[in-house]
């Protein structure tokens, strides 16, 4: 498990690597895709990255100042799968629990209108 930080890098860099070749991406670039309230610099960044590589999800041809040339290995795609997979089985299960909640107060609201109609029909004073 990644920690947020590392796991939205990875994300960023796995969306500008495309299929199974070294891709060069700008560390510019990636700075701009990561939220300003958490601000990285370059040496956070090398470090996620080189993190991310000893996990065996990167493997890394160059990385300076200006670029990275990375390539994202079956062990990182696997993951960046496993965890789409985890948010729809949360998704899922939200839905399913909330599901029951939802049906009751359905059904109050329901009886509720029922009864109000009732009296409008006919009248208070037949009660």
């Amino acid at each position: 498990m990644l920690d947020k930080q590392t796991e939205r890098v990875f994300s960023i860099v796995s969306k500008e690597c495309e299929g199974s070749t070294f891709s060069v991406i700008q560390n510019e670039d990636i700075f701009d895709m990561l939220p300003k309230k958490n601000p990285m610099d370059i040496d956070g960044l090398h470090s996620v990255i080189n993190f991310l590589s000893s996990l065996e999800f990167l493997d890394i041809k160059i990385m300076d100042e200006k670029v990275i040339c990375i390539l994202v290995l079956p062990k990182g795609w696997l993951y960046l799968e496993q965890k789409k997979n985890e948010k729809k089985i949360k998704k899922a299960q939200m839905i399913k629990a909330t599901l029951p909640i939802s049906c009751l107060i359905i059904i109050f609201v329901l009886c509720f209108l029922a009864t109000f109609l009732c009296l409008l029909m006919f009248g208070l004073n037949n009660f």
